[in-house]
């Protein structure tokens, strides 16, 4: 007799109407037959005596998810398991059931891949986070963690899939980056163990150890670096003598960055419905602050005359600084990152002159604080800072419009402040 093969098997076609019965030995058949829609169709079958000498005949699976060798040895551990006085259909019943709840663990586990728990982690947070927040923390998994972990299950994650997603960006000297990266990892693992779909929490435990372990990056990104009065006016009337090789409302933007000391995503989403020209005043809903707190600027004369400069171009649409290619969007916060890169000032000391649009934030400050004298409660109103002293703050309630007289006079002094640095560096550049 000749030898059966996989391959055999394989090659063998039914006969319509026919049953054909391929003896493979010690019981084992392989029944091959043609089904109402014209396929062939090969089943296994094995013939054996029960614990009471009876002969039965009980059904093992389909060729070929189930191979001739996993059928041969199916079939020698059914034999056992009938001699040991299990009915076989008993057996295989199970079989399939503990088969079929393996696979649904299974396949909960695929659909609990860290992208999709991410994203469940990200559309809660978006509840309470600021849209510009939102969108850089799925920037940032999208760009340093989907693609390492992304498709990873994550009760399937390692501490050496961890450190295959973060040590590029210590190797590039990005440890904020990487350290704001090994944060996301956690969060994402919290919110899974909180859902109930970690099998094992002690990883998370694990990551903050990990994280600790970062070194510090060799190249410090600063917001702001203490600047001097000439190199203050030398940066204002760069933005001023520019303003022709921008977009109108990206210039306007620049240069009003300076005059309102906000954050660049409350700048450049600004909408007209925020702001009241007659009363001098933006109010920031709370919803568009980092904070979480409704914030009132109060606008100087200055700031004023910029908002009237952009207003012909964006009166009666929704944002004050529309995008150019999407009047239906505002410009983006990288628009005026690229205003200062072309002016030549960078975003690290080591690569020479160093601002970023954040670093007005720190200037006013500075400045406010140790040049024009003004106290810590208007400044730190005026940055949207929330007071750290919870005692403090719960005596003390502050909103929107408090000292508000008095912080109206700070911005239109430093205001002023601005414009007598960059008048006195365009006079003295006029006499050289």
């Amino acid at each position: 007799m000749a030898t059966i093969t996989d391959l055999k098997l394989r090659k063998l076609e039914g006969i319509p109407g026919q049953t054909q019965k391929i003896a493979i030995g010690g019981g084992l058949f392989l029944w091959v037959t043609v089904n109402r829609g014209g396929k062939t169709a090969k089943t296994w079958y094995l013939r054996y005596y029960d614990a009471e000498g009876k002969r039965q005949r009980s059904k093992l699976g389909e060729y070929p998810e189930l191979s001739l060798a996993k059928a041969q040895a199916l079939a020698e551990d059914a034999k056992k398991t009938a001699k040991d006085g299990v009915r076989l259909s008993q057996a295989n019943a199970t079989r399939r059931r503990v088969k079929i709840e393996a696979n649904q663990i299974a396949q909960e586990h695929e659909e609990n891949t860290f992208i999709r728990v991410a994203e469940a982690w990200l559309d809660k947070k978006s509840l309470s986070w600021v849209p510009g927040h939102l969108k850089r923390q799925r920037e940032r998994l999208q760009g340093h963690l989907y693609p390492a972990l992304g498709n990873r299950s994550v009760n399937a994650l390692s501490m050496t899939d961890v450190d295959t997603a973060i040590l590029p960006l210590v190797k590039d000297g990005k440890s904020e980056t990487a350290k704001r990266a090994c944060d996301l990892i956690r969060n994402v693992l919290e919110h899974a163990d909180l859902m109930e779909m970690l099998d094992n929490s002690s990883i998370i435990g694990k990551i903050a150890k990990y994280r600790r372990t970062i070194p510090a990056s060799p190249v410090k990104r600063h917001f702001y670096q203490e600047m001097s009065e000439e190199q203050v006016a030398a940066l204002l009337l760069a933005l001023d003598e520019s303003k022709a090789r921008w977009t109108k409302t990206t210039s306007v933007a620049s240069r009003l960055a300076p005059y309102v000391f906000l954050r660049a995503s409350e700048l450049c989403g600004a909408e007209w419905s925020e702001v009241n020209l007659d009363r001098a005043e933006w109010l920031i809903p709370a919803e568009r602050m980092k904070s979480r707190r409704e914030h009132l600027v109060p606008l100087s004369r200055q700031a004023l005359a910029l908002l009237e400069e952009v207003r012909p171009l964006s009166w009666g649409g929704k944002y004050v600084f529309p995008s150019q290619s999407k009047p239906n969007e505002p410009i983006s916060t990288n628009a005026l990152i690229q205003v200062l890169r072309r002016l030549g000032y960078k975003s690290t000391r080591e690569e020479g002159e160093s601002f970023v649009t954040h670093a007005f934030r720190g200037l006013a400050s500075t400045t406010l604080y140790q040049k024009l004298k003004y106290p810590g409660d208007y400044i730190e109103l005026q940055l949207a800072h929330v007071e750290p002293n919870k005692v403090k703050l719960a005596y003390n309630q502050i909103n929107a419009r408090s000292y508000l007289e008095e912080r109206r006079k700070m911005m239109q002094d430093y205001a002023d402040y601005l414009d007598k640095l960059k008048a006195e560096k365009k006079m003295s550049s006029r006499s050289t």
